[in-house]
């Protein structure tokens, strides 16, 4: 039997740390986040350690974005514990990403829209769905 407490702890705040320790390491250091953590000694001498240990791009740009709608889609399910809204939580979730990625397309949010980002979105929607039985 799985705990609430367990459930947060490996399905939202996990994947949201992993998300974190990757932008903090190997993104861009004009990412608000990232620019306030680097701030903390210890954080910024962690990046100068293993920035230079190389990893594929998917993993620096698309997955974290990956694992935060995991994340998300999780958080919306455990408020929802005891009703049925698997199908709500995952257009939400879906709606939110791919809105915002193609809202990047057509220019309306600043960033760059990117098929990859599609693909892991739907990566992520498809993780969730396989991970919510409890």
């Amino acid at each position: 039997m799985h705990s609430v407490g367990k459930q947060i702890f490996v399905k939202v705040f996990l994947p949201l740390l992993l998300g974190y320790f990757i932008y903090l390491i190997w993104g861009q250091e004009d990412i608000f986040i990232v620019s306030k953590s680097l701030k903390f000694d210890a954080l910024f001498q962690l990046k100068s350690a293993l920035f230079r240990v190389p990893i594929p791009d998917l993993v620096i740009y698309q997955l974290p974005d990956a694992l935060w709608l995991f994340s998300f889609l999780h958080l919306l399910k455990i408020i929802w514990v005891d009703e049925n809204y698997e199908k709500l939580i995952l257009l939400i979730g879906l709606f939110l990403a791919l809105g915002h990625e193609f809202g990047q397309y057509f220019q309306v949010f600043s960033g760059t829209f990117d098929w990859l980002d599609v693909a892991f979105y739907t990566l992520a929607s498809f993780l969730f769905v396989k991970t919510i039985k409890y």
